[in-house]
């Protein structure tokens, strides 16, 4: 039995052949996943301060109220702010996702 030399090739690899380039490339996307989601769960953590506050200043004009047909208005006003506020927040949040998970034209 003769013992057969193995050579070592050059390094031509490339992305697709899934050697150290490669493992390096895909560790690169990986580090930028928990700034991307640090940032995204950020301006969630935002808009729920923004909720909140909005929920305390409904609650004290709600304890002003003289009246009921007051009080419909209060909440009236109440919920059709939060819908809109929320809606916008969501196209927000969807934006930030959007830009997090696509590949900018530059790269």
């Amino acid at each position: 039995m003769s013992a057969d030399k193995q050579t070592t090739k050059p390094s031509t690899e490339t992305l697709a052949t899934f050697g150290p380039a490669a493992v390096m490339a895909g560790l690169d996307i990986w580090k930028a996943q928990p700034v991307a989601l640090a940032a995204y769960f950020g301006d969630i953590l935002k808009g729920a301060e923004t909720q909140m506050r909005r929920h305390a200043d409904f609650l004290g004009q709600l304890s002003r109220c003289k009246d009921l047909p007051e009080a419909i208005g209060v909440q009236a006003g109440f919920v059709q702010d939060v819908w809109t506020e929320g809606a916008r927040q969501m196209q927000d949040a969807l934006q930030a996702v959007r830009k997090g998970s696509l590949p900018s034209a530059d790269s």
